[in-house]
């Protein structure tokens, strides 16, 4: 008995100290859930476009405030609209966006939203890491996993569902789909609030566009904006991407300025079905700058109304430097297979073309064209200058 009233008094007494001991508000908890704690209903008919936002705005000021911060989207179907404007970039620190999965966690963009979904800028390191590094001021890159993103190819302007702003470091991506977005899937390397823009050391795995770009923005691209001295896009990895029907061209690798290279960019099973322009990018016509060290494995690519890969560089830019393919094969429906109009180091290895390989005039003879004994049937042509 004696037991049995000390254990109840136990109980009540632990229930007081819990009553007397303050309350955890949202500003000091390092989770926010977007339906509890900012109100999304993610029934698919609400507009969830506030709650949204003031979730993001929660984390922006959390992230500031130095907590490790994740914000969980459960499981639902979240329907933004345009009339709160255009979702805040993050800024400084990078922080996590979790879904439950690209097949229960959805968040639907209405036709009037414009703009970039998800948006980070200067989440980066600043510096490397030492004996000295210090987890508090970690400033790296965003985890973001688990989500569906569905856009309106009916909007009135470009919808982008993830952009990556200025300099970024340690990104991680996994399990992401996004469909239907007049917009970029996704995008790293585009200045907002610096002179610079880079993403270095990130990884993305999983990642699914279906339905994306725009005719003058690819489903996917992978840029720099660099100055005298300042670094540039570098060691990204990219297991499992896809891109379908894209309304241009699918994945671009660039870099418009002349100073350090993007470069040392790498796929581990890349698929390219249906796109409207060219299926893979590997230096712009526009560009000035040079990019280097891109290696492929295992690619994939169909229907590509124009060229399945694209090797070139602007007319003041070197040629791209050590690019390869290692396996897989550029399949029926390509308007040309390959297209070389500079480059140096480049070697394609594949199972299977059924169009044409076209090098241009400038491209020397260090360029090395494989097919297992396959590649004596496969027609390659050598451009005139007046073809180019």
């Amino acid at each position: 008995m004696k037991a049995l009233v000390s254990a109840v008094l136990l109980l009540i007494l632990g229930a007081m100290l819990m009553a007397l001991r303050p309350s955890l508000g949202s500003e000091d908890r390092h989770e926010l859930i977007l339906t509890s704690d900012c109100g999304a209903k993610g029934d698919g008919k609400t507009d969830d476009s506030l709650a949204l936002k003031q979730c993001l705005e929660r984390l922006q000021s959390q992230l500031m405030q130095g907590h490790p911060t994740v914000l969980t989207v459960p499981a639902g179907f979240y329907r933004i609209t345009g009339v709160n404007g255009e979702m805040p970039t993050i800024r400084w620190r990078g922080g996590t966006i979790k879904g439950d999965g690209p097949h229960a966690s959805y968040i639907i963009l209405d036709e009037s939203y414009r703009g970039a979904l998800f948006s980070w800028s200067e989440a980066w390191t600043g510096n490397n890491f030492g004996a000295s590094y210090d987890p508090t001021k970690d400033a790296s890159g965003p985890t973001v996993t688990g989500l569906q993103i569905i856009g309106s190819l009916q909007a009135k302007a470009d919808q982008n569902a993830f952009v990556f702003y200025d300099r970024a470091d340690h990104v991680l991506m996994r399990d992401i789909e996004v469909i239907n977005m007049k917009g970029s899937c996704l995008s790293i390397g585009q200045p907002k609030f610096m002179p610079v823009a880079y993403m270095r050391e990130a990884m993305f795995e999983n990642i699914k566009c279906w339905g994306t770009g725009t005719s003058s923005l690819p489903a996917i691209s992978i840029s720099s904006v660099s100055r005298p001295n300042s670094d540039a896009t570098n060691e990204i990895d990219l297991y499992k991407l896809a891109v379908f029907n894209s309304a241009s061209d699918g994945v671009a690798i660039s870099n418009p300025n002349k100073f350090s290279a993007t470069r040392s960019i790498r796929f581990f099973g890349l698929r390219i079905e249906k796109c409207a322009g060219d299926a893979l990018i590997i230096g712009a016509k526009r560009d000035s700058g040079q990019v280097a060290n891109i290696e492929v494995y295992s690619l994939s690519v169909i229907q590509a109304d124009v060229n399945a890969v694209h090797i070139g560089a602007g007319k003041a830019a070197p040629g791209p430097y050590q690019v390869s393919v290692h396996g897989g094969s550029l399949n029926p429906g390509n308007h040309h297979a390959i297209r070389v109009d500079a480059g140096r180091l480049i070697e394609i290895n594949l199972s299977y073309v059924d169009s044409p390989i076209e090098l241009g005039a400038a491209v020397g003879d260090d360029i090395n064209i494989h097919g297992n004994g396959n590649e004596r049937a496969w027609k390659i042509i050598k451009l005139m200058p007046s073809a180019q």
